[in-house]
């Protein structure tokens, strides 16, 4: 849970007659949220979307853990979906509206204020990732999962997508891109990082708990399912926080449920960059179910 540094408040004598109405004074502020460079909003971090609409910025450790909450936002509760490309946040909100939100260089704050609409007709959509450019034309892509069905949007030099979709071929022979409960856009999570392009891969979760890897083509689809684990019906969200320990491979984060709590803890995949992971670090605790939006 995000924690309020430098608390203040007032020190009153001892007071047998409480009351709720008693006229208290109390201030605190935020861990220092700035970045060091506009480059480091686009490293690893993981993202949050508490109950009550704030949104946190946990950036990424070496260890793999992950440094204190920054509030970098407000007013996010009634988002659909919200992910990630680079520095920017891409958001649909209950209209079916497409917003991009630029981090600001100075501060890392995601405002309304300088959102740009990016598409509309997005309300039925049961997911909308950013994976990158999937597609090998330099610029950004919009993939929307609705149903069995995936489309990709491609993106426009301008930073926006094309209103057209391009409907991406089925998962495999009998298989639908509805079989998965989770579908996150995970980066380049095959590849080396040494002789070939940036290719863009997508990873779901079946119903059993299953882990599937769908490697990018580099062209806009994805090759045929490869299942890279099991067990992971145990997480109640899972998130692709990129490159989290600095290693240049793309990292997984998963939360779980605590029996008996609506709270769970964060646990690290360190990414192998040839679609693999090593086995699981706990790097938090104390992560609320009923928030809207972990990414």
């Amino acid at each position: 849970m995000p924690r309020p540094w430098d608390v203040k408040g007032d020190a009153l004598p001892r007071d047998a007659a409480v009351s709720d109405h008693a006229k208290l004074r109390g201030a605190a502020s935020w861990a220092d949220c700035v970045p060091s460079a506009p480059a480091a909003l686009a490293k690893g971090a993981v993202f949050r979307v508490d109950a009550s609409g704030a949104l946190f910025r946990y950036a990424g450790k070496t260890s793999g853990g992950l440094a204190a909450p920054c509030k970098v936002g407000s007013g996010w509760r009634d988002m659909l979906h919200i992910s990630r490309q680079g520095g920017t946040l891409v958001a649909v909100d209950e209209a079916g509206d497409l917003w991009g939100y630029p981090a600001d260089p100075a501060t890392g704050r995601y405002s309304g204020s300088t959102r740009v609409k990016a598409g509309s007709g997005l309300k039925g959509a049961d997911d909308v990732l950013t994976p990158g450019d999937t597609d090998g034309d330099g610029n950004p892509d919009l993939l929307v999962r609705q149903g069995g069905k995936l489309w990709r949007h491609s993106g426009t030099a301008t930073g926006g997508y094309r209103p057209t979709g391009i409907q991406v071929d089925p998962p495999g022979v009998g298989k639908s891109w509805g079989d998965y409960n989770i579908l996150i856009a995970a980066g380049d999570f095959a590849r080396d990082g040494a002789t070939d392009p940036v290719r863009p891969d997508l990873i779901g979760r079946d119903s059993a708990g299953d882990l599937w890897l769908h490697k990018g083509n580099g062209a806009g689809g994805y090759a045929p399912r490869v299942r890279i684990g099991n067990g992971w019906q145990t997480y109640t969200a899972l998130a692709a926080p990129g490159d989290l320990d600095g290693d240049s491979h793309p990292d997984l984060v998963g939360r779980d449920l605590v029996t008996g709590k609506d709270y769970g803890n964060l646990w690290f995949y360190k990414g192998n960059g040839a679609g693999g992971y090593a086995p699981r670090q706990k790097i938090g605790n104390g992560y609320p179910t009923a928030d809207e939006h972990l990414f």
